[in-house]
């Protein structure tokens, strides 16, 4: 962009050089303001994303824990089913030493192994209904991670189109100062 300066008697016209350098500097500081503003707004959003994937890590602890008491109740089930192992076990034993009271020991292992049949199914039901329900977590942590992922690279990106305005801003500004110095020293 050129300027026309009018001529005075020893070079330009000392009004119209602060002038224009006037109008540049308001310009500069402007945009610098702009620019302070929109990184200001960027540091909130970041902060936001930062509160944001602090509380997906809490989740994810939480998550953790109760798979952990999930996995102590499985043992748990796991150590009863060899308990009913072993008494059925016995109660066989029983049946070859007692032909009298082998019908009621049957009888009685028949309601025993039925009973632990429906726990054991209602159990495996529980535990397909929990490992769905991990699935599901899981599935849906992952899911907010990439999207704080991609939002934290659309940050990182904006701060650094905006890094490199500022630095030109500041190179256009030490332009001008110099242009500036060179005229006021041939004013002067």
């Amino acid at each position: 962009m050129s300027i026309a300066f009018r001529n005075s008697l020893l070079g330009f016209n000392k009004d119209d050089v602060l002038n224009y350098v006037h109008m540049k500097d308001c310009e500069l500081k402007n945009l610098s303001n702009n620019l302070n503003t929109k990184i200001g707004e960027l540091q909130k959003q970041l902060d936001a994303l930062k509160e944001e994937h602090l509380t997906a890590l809490g989740t994810v602890g939480n998550l953790t824990r109760e798979n952990g008491e999930l996995k102590a109740k499985v043992d748990e089930y796991n150590k009863k089913s060899s308990e009913l192992d072993l008494l059925s076990t016995n109660i066989g034993k029983l049946y070859l030493v007692s032909k009298a009271s082998a019908k009621s020991i049957v009888n009685k292992s028949e309601e025993s192994s039925a009973v632990i049949a429906l726990q054991n199914e209602k159990q495996l039901e529980n535990i397909e209904d929990t490992q769905s329900s991990l699935k599901d977590i899981a599935e849906s942590i992952l899911t907010a991670s990439q999207s704080f992922v991609s939002k934290l690279d659309e940050l990182q990106t904006s701060l650094n189109d905006v890094k490199g305005k500022v630095s030109s801003n500041n190179t256009e500004t030490a332009k001008i100062s110099e242009e500036f110095a060179e005229l006021y020293a041939k004013l002067g």
